[in-house]
């Protein structure tokens, strides 16, 4: 996967699909497609976009899982709030889900105005959403290796 986002280098611009993500007008997203299909890269880019699909259903059932896994170890302290912030993973995908369909829409070569506006709003709440509930996982991870080590050093 690395060696196809690599094969989407754009010299002197961000790499592979994070092009799209971040490109936020009508122009920049033709431009990006446009460097493409000169380059041949376009197939590349396709099947990039259909890889992302399946992470999104990589990251999202682990990270609702973990968070709802580490709810129901904190019940008292953190149990309601972890909860609702697990539906927060549920948005995510949703966002990302869009930006696959956009970036597959995009790649057949029909942009309109608003929508890559749109899909980088999109993609920045994605990762403002996933960076931090990842963090909260592994902290939460940790706290509970913590914390079982401590209560089994007290029982012997």
């Amino acid at each position: 996967m690395s060696t196809m986002r690599h094969e989407l280098v754009i010299t002197g611009k961000t790499n592979a699909l994070y092009s799209l993500e971040s490109a936020w007008s009508k122009q920049r997203v033709t431009e990006v497609i446009s460097y493409w299909e000169v380059a041949g890269k376009k197939e590349t880019a396709w099947k990039l976009n259909s890889i992302d699909f399946l992470l999104v259903l990589g990251y999202c059932p682990f990270l609702y899982f973990s968070i709802r896994f580490l709810a129901r170890l904190f019940p008292s302290f953190y149990g309601n709030k972890l909860r609702g912030l697990s539906l927060l993973i549920v948005l995510a995908g949703i966002f990302d889900i869009l930006e696959g369909i956009a970036s597959y829409i995009w790649l057949n070569g029909t942009v309109d105005t608003i929508s890559p506006f749109i899909i980088g709003i999109t993609a920045f709440t994605k990762f403002l959403i996933i960076i931090p509930m990842t963090l909260l996982v592994l902290t939460g991870f940790v706290t509970a290796l913590f914390r079982r080590r401590i209560n089994h050093g007290l029982e012997a």
